[in-house]
């Protein structure tokens, strides 16, 4: 099985017929990335930017900046990729933070 019911066939689209997500009405799932390490940042950011089911709601290094952004934009967010060795603290903190933001 592939992504959420969509069976994998070897030379198929995972997506399967090439059609992207918005066009068949589906929801894009919106992330944000939590890392410190610049390189790492990017390179996660540059990994959702290639999908077609997810999209790049914000990207930021720290446990402060993070909080701030979830305090906007909660609502907004469907994904949390959190580094947990963050330079002003734990990422869990990130996670309780967005859940007391979000419980969903």
């Amino acid at each position: 099985m592939g992504i959420r019911g969509y069976a994998r066939r070897p030379g198929a689209c995972i997506l399967g017929g090439g059609v992207r997500p918005r066009e068949r009405g589906e929801k894009m799932w919106r992330v944000l990335i939590v890392e410190d390490d610049t390189k790492m940042r990017e390179f996660f950011a540059a990994s959702v930017g290639r999908s077609d089911r997810l999209a790049l709601a914000g990207s930021v290094g720290t446990v402060a900046q993070a909080c701030a952004w979830l305090d906007r934009s909660a609502d907004t967010l469907d994904v949390l990729l959190v580094d947990l060795g963050l330079p002003d603290g734990s990422g869990l903190e990130v996670i309780r933070h967005a859940r007391a933001c979000n419980p969903r």
